[in-house]
């Protein structure tokens, strides 16, 4: 039996956290079997599928680390 989840992110990729969270999730759940993933963009969150914004989550990963 296949699961199939749908992500709406509408927050900007600077600011919060809750779109790295939410990629990270998406990630997490890609990697098992029987799992169908989708990512719908909206508002501020477009900016998150721009190329380059990889760097984005990278600093902020690499902030946490710092803590």
């Amino acid at each position: 039996m296949d699961v199939k989840y749908l992500f709406i992110l509408n927050d900007p990729p600077y600011g919060n956290e809750r779109v790295y969270n939410s990629l990270r999730l998406a990630i997490s759940l890609a990697k098992s079997e029987g799992v169908s993933i989708r990512i719908f963009l909206m508002g501020d969150a477009v900016l998150c599928g721009r190329s380059g914004q990889v760097q984005v989550f990278a600093i902020l990963l690499f902030r946490r680390r710092d803590k």
